[in-house]
């Protein structure tokens, strides 16, 4: 099961979901959770930690956590989101979007508890012209943040 998550101003979901859980402090802005559908193209109104334990009750035995707002951009995953959702689940969660260094692969597993990793521009651009080389670390390097 896939669920897609973008973290939004609030401003622009309060008055479509007044009652919803999902909003977090975030850099002293207010924003909101939700799961998007259709490659991110259409809100459904779920709250993501919710939804996940609605899915792994509907018999979900993994989800891919895909944080949209911080894919492809090198950032860093969503700790709080992935935290949030795997705190509450007993199925594994595999973190997706916006890693951009192995040592984020290490922070999503040990922070937020994330059962494993997806990445895909951290291997395909590099440097500050984000050239493309296709690259992977070494056994040595996963090693070294994930034991």
């Amino acid at each position: 099961m896939t669920l897609t998550s973008v973290a939004a101003p609030a401003e622009q979901t309060r008055a479509r979901y007044p009652d919803h859980e999902g909003f977090v402090e975030r850099n002293g802005v207010r924003t909101f959770y939700e799961v998007y559908g259709d490659g991110g193209a259409r809100p459904t109104g779920h709250e993501p930690v919710l939804f996940a334990r609605q899915m792994q009750d509907l018999g979900a035995g993994e989800i891919l956590l895909t944080a949209i707002d911080r894919d492809g951009t090198m950032k860093g995953y969503d700790i709080e989101l992935i935290a949030r959702v795997t705190s509450t689940l007993s199925i594994p969660v595999i973190a997706c979007g916006g890693a951009g260094a192995i040592a984020d692969f290490g922070q999503a597993a040990e922070q937020g508890g994330a059962a494993a990793v997806a990445a895909g521009a951290m291997f395909v651009f590099h440097g500050r012209h984000r050239a493309v080389l296709i690259t992977y670390p070494s056994q040595a390097e996963l090693a070294a943040v994930l034991n």
